[in-house]
Formats: C-alpha cells, structure tokens, sequence
C-alpha cells in the first residue's frame, strides 16, 4: 500500500517549483509536470489570487503596488504549499532568493524562457484576441505601443526573474541586473525553441519524461498575427 500511495501523491519524487513566466509554453509544461505527481500538485490560479489580492487588500487591479501585493500573495502560497510537502508547484510568480531556503526541502527551482520579442508578441496577442476579461488588452496594436503598458509588457523577464523591487522600477539597468544575478537561484533553465534539451535536463533532474503537448494556442487569427507583427517593420 505505501509504495502505491508513493506513487500517487509522488512523496519520493524530487520536488519542482516551476516559475512559469506567461507566454514561454509554461502551460504544456506545468500541466507535463503535473502529471507525474498527481496528488501532489499545487497550480497558482491567476484569476483567483488576483480577485482575491483585491479583497485582500483592498487595491484595485490599477492601483499602484497592486502587482507587488499580488506577487507577495503568490509567494506566501508557494511556501505554504512546500511546507506542506507538495511536491509541484506550479504558477504565475515572481522568483525571490528566499525561495533557496525550500532547496533543503528537496526542491528544485526551474523555469524556461524564449526570445523576448516573440514572447513580447505572443503575449499581446494572447491579451488582445482572447475570451474572458482576466488579462484583456481592448487596444490595436498602434495605440498599445503609445501608452505605458506596453513598455510595462517589455519589462516580464525582468519581474519574474529578478523579483519585487521596492522602487518598483522594473527598467532600469540595476533592475536588470539583479534579474540576472538572480539567474543563479535556478537549477534549471529552459528555451523554448530547444524543448527537445530542455526534456533531457528535466529527466536528468528528476528521473521522469517530460511530454510537453502544445497548451493554449494563440487565439489570434493568422492575418491579425501578420498585422501586429508588421507593426515593427
């Protein structure tokens, strides 16, 4: 019965963390991730820990240091849920270094990235042609580039690497900097554009195959792609 209930909740399996930093293939991973570990494993609901910031603190979405408190919210999960011994976790979160302190804990801190403008792109076009209101962007292409989102939109690496910053300038060059001085709290960066390495590093982590099929697909049409995207020529 142990080894089966071992198998189940994945007790002896190598605890992941996996910062999933949007518009990287974070979602085929998480949910490859996940099913390796079955009932031990803990997903950040992006929705939810954003409505439930709001309450939490009484900001709205657009208030200033809403992101920072969100970002706070998420983090007292992670620790929540690797102190309860969850062994993937598994969401939208800014890395901080006080998550070396779970590395005792059996846990490994992963992450995977991509090429900057395409992730730029893709994730203006996720914001822009979706359904549901979490994360909408209701402005074409021309008046984005005009306002202060879309250089905010330029900023994520710097955020999810790097971390909250009390100044809450995530452009500067000292915040770039510690985002990738931060680089060094991960043991295991992936590319998107090379899943096949990023599959071998992930089994010689933790002893499993990955199978990473391909998770929310842009919902833009291929002509508004080509539109945006001409947008930069």
């Amino acid at each position: 019965m142990g080894n089966i209930l071992d198998r189940l909740t994945g007790a002896r399996k190598p605890g992941v963390i996996f910062v999933h930093i949007p518009k990287t293939g974070g979602s085929s991973i998480s949910a490859a991730l996940r099913k390796h570990y079955r009932l031990s494993k803990f997903n950040i609901k992006s929705e939810v820990t954003s409505l439930a910031a709001q309450k939490r603190f009484g900001m709205d979405s657009a208030a200033p240091g809403y992101d920072e408190a969100l970002q706070e919210l998420r983090l007292s999960l992670i620790f929540h849920e690797a102190l309860k011994n969850t062994r993937s976790i598994t969401g939208h979160f800014w890395a901080n270094s006080n998550l070396s302190s779970l590395k005792p804990l059996g846990y490994s801190i992963i992450t995977c990235l991509r090429d900057p403008v395409d992730r730029w792109f893709s994730h203006y076009l996720y914001g822009r042609y979706k359904e549901g209101s979490h994360g909408k962007i209701d402005q074409d292409i021309e008046d984005y580039l005009q306002g202060p989102e879309a250089a905010a939109l330029a900023t994520t690496y710097v955020r999810y690497l790097g971390g909250i910053r009390e100044d809450r300038d995530y452009a500067s060059a000292a915040a770039v900097k510690a985002a990738a001085d931060n680089l060094d709290l991960f043991d295991l960066v992936g590319f998107l554009q090379n899943m096949n390495e990023f599959r071998t590093r992930i089994t010689r982590l933790t002893g499993f195959q990955l199978h990473a099929a391909h998770r929310r697909k842009s919902p833009a049409a291929p002509d508004q792609r080509d539109r945006v995207k001409g947008s930069r020529d």
